[in-house]
């Protein structure tokens, strides 16, 4: 699969944007995978180690 992290905004293209990242995710209502795929895109894209909490929070929807 593609790397999808040229789709992510850069205002979010930095190692502490994770909460705001999984937030801008959620709200792009994704399936899960997509959403999943994402989010690992990110965390390569600036060097972040996600652990299944971060990926459960875009698999179940947004956080405040």
């Amino acid at each position: 699969m593609a790397s999808t992290a040229p789709a992510i905004p850069l205002q979010f293209l930095r190692s502490d944007a994770k909460f705001d990242v999984i937030n801008w995710i959620n709200a792009l209502n994704l399936p899960q995978r997509f959403a999943r795929k994402l989010l690992q895109d990110w965390g390569e894209a600036v060097g972040v180690q996600l652990d299944t909490t971060a990926y459960e929070m875009v698999s179940k929807g947004s956080i405040k």
